[in-house]
């Protein structure tokens, strides 16, 4: 993969596992230099253990919205039909 497909903003493609990110915060202050500030973040973070990354290419930004839509009410449904 070339810089640009993995810019900040770059849509990508990973294959591999969310995890704990607690752990990975742990692992990177038991990594850093004795005596260096660190700042934390009030925000919900989460951590993936990528094992296969590829870029997007081309996106329908548009498409992925109205999938992403679509998932979020199949699974309210789900969520109403297991309440009932």
């Amino acid at each position: 993969m070339t810089k640009q497909e993995t810019d900040v903003g770059a849509w990508i493609n990973i294959a591999g596992t969310v995890v704990d990110s607690s752990q990975v915060e742990r692992e990177s202050q038991s990594s850093s230099k004795a005596g260096r500030r660190r700042s934390r973040s009030r925000s919900r973070a989460i951590a993936v253990q990528a094992i296969l990354l590829w870029s997007a290419g081309l996106l329908k930004v548009d498409d992925y919205e109205k999938a992403l839509e679509f998932r979020r009410e199949v699974d309210e449904q789900m969520q109403r039909l297991a309440d009932a």
